[in-house]
């Protein structure tokens, strides 16, 4: 085989490479997304912070906000709260999630909302669930 053949090779070769390796990145943010999804409810909420930027009492808000309501509690069941570490980040920065806190809602098709104010939150699911009342 001549040089040309072998950097043929050697370019193909690289190329499968890099196909591999976009398709494993392509298919761990798929997971992380589909991680993201409600399992038990039709909304799961996520909250993402940085460590110790986040209040005991906030996280307590919310599961105040959700049981305020039972049309809020049969829909929204779940929630997370999710630390920043380097890898949630740039799985984040996909979703241009760039500050924190940041608040996400997900439904069984993906991503729903999202805000770093708790307010509008609540006012979103409120509007979403077309709930009146609290």
């Amino acid at each position: 085989m001549g040089i040309k053949g072998r950097v043929f090779n050697s370019l193909l070769m690289g190329f499968f490479v890099i196909v591999i390796l976009s398709g494993c990145n392509s298919s761990k943010y798929g997971e992380f997304i589909e991680d993201l999804k409600p399992q038990h409810s039709n909304y799961k909420l996520h909250l993402f912070y940085h460590n110790g930027d986040t209040p005991r009492n906030e996280m307590d808000e919310v599961q105040s906000f959700i049981h305020s309501n039972q049309v809020i509690l049969d829909n929204v069941t779940e929630m997370n709260g999710h630390p920043y570490n380097e890898q949630l980040s740039k799985n984040l920065k996909k979703l241009d999630i760039r500050t924190y806190p940041m608040y996400v809602l997900m439904n069984k098709d993906g991503f729903v909302y999202k805000s770093p104010y708790l307010s509008e939150i609540k006012a979103f699911i409120k509007k979403e669930l077309k709930v009146t009342e609290s």
